[in-house]
């Protein structure tokens, strides 16, 4: 239920509360929050969802904010690296994120809280050497939270600092925070979102202070080139998109002219690679960086090999700097 009506011109220190009380069972709790993602559903009174993430659009843009929420985590799916939490974002590839964690089977499973940012798509940047942050004292990073226990997850970011709490009843059992009075680049403006992978979790009794209201961020649209289709005749009239259509008595994939297209790709072609704790680092990006020199550099390199190699499209995971090259 949202206690305080929100406009844009929220006055500054206004609490915005939701406990979830008021939508439809089984509705994905909109306008108020928009889910990312599939899955997301209001159930006895509880937000629930286990993959993706759910943005509380009702909550202006601030810089300035203090957001907290209930989770219960249900049931683990089989997966990886498993987590739940909630989240302060830009968009999709800028936000902060506490979250509880279950690590591989391959490490027993282990329980563990984390507070890490995405920051233009790259994962942990306030690790990464051009946009480190300064940790700031902290405590509880391995707590072992447990699923069907409640904890309340709190994210304070102001222009400071931003601090990450797990309260577990009136003890704080993790604090985590990073400082943010340098003039690197940090995401600073924000809305809350809650956010789970893998992890089927309960969501209750939202509450949101926003303390700075702040305009909402520009965002840059380049133009994207024009599709190049292959020759021969469409099958069906071109719409602009990729989609799939019946002719012929036979299931087709199209391009945006309506011609027949086989989707061939690789998933997470990324300059940035995977995260690797053991190490410490990223050894993929480690090892292209010592190689070319550049994102740029490696890009061409890559588009090049691509091409040669008979793929036509960039699947999940992949680098930013590969789009619009002549691949789908």
């Amino acid at each position: 239920m949202i206690l305080i009506s929100v406009s844009a011109a929220l006055v500054r220190g206004q609490t915005l509360s939701d406990r979830f009380e008021t939508y439809s069972e089984g509705s994905d709790a909109g306008p108020a929050w928009e889910p990312l993602s599939e899955g997301w559903s209001v159930a006895g009174g509880s937000y629930q969802g286990d993959e993706g993430s759910s943005v509380w659009r009702a909550v202006p843009w601030a810089g300035s904010v203090r957001f907290a929420c209930e989770l219960t985590v249900i049931e683990a799916l089989p997966g990886d690296w498993l987590t739940a939490g909630i989240g302060l974002q830009t968009d999709e590839r800028n936000f902060w994120a506490l979250n509880l964690v279950a690590a591989p089977e391959s490490q027993q499973r282990r329980h563990f809280t984390e507070l890490h940012e995405m920051l233009d798509g790259v994962w942990q940047a306030q690790a990464q050497a051009a946009t480190r942050l300064e940790p700031l004292p902290g405590q509880g990073w391995d707590f072992n939270w447990q699923a069907g226990e409640t904890y309340r997850l709190e994210l304070d970011l102001s222009v400071s600092n931003i601090v990450g709490r797990v309260w577990r009843g009136k003890e704080a059992v993790s604090r985590l925070g990073y400082r943010l009075d340098g003039s690197g680049p940090a995401v600073r403006v924000v809305r809350p979102m809650v956010r789970v992978q893998g992890l089927r979790t309960r969501f209750d009794s939202a509450t949101v202070t926003v303390r700075a209201p702040a305009p909402e961020p520009v965002r840059e649209r380049k133009p994207v080139p024009a599709w190049t289709s292959r020759p021969g005749k469409p099958l069906a009239q071109g719409t602009g998109f990729f989609r799939t259509i019946e002719a012929q008595g036979r299931w087709w994939l199209v391009d945006p002219e309506g011609k027949p297209f086989f989707d061939i790709g690789t998933d997470h072609i990324n300059y940035r690679g995977h995260w690797c704790e053991a190490l410490g680092y990223a050894p993929y990006n480690r090892n292209v960086t010592a190689k070319y020199g550049s994102e740029a550099a490696w890009a061409e390199v890559t588009l090049d090999r691509l091409k040669r190699w008979g793929f036509n499209t960039l699947p999940a995971g992949h680098s930013v700097s590969l789009r619009h090259r002549g691949l789908a």
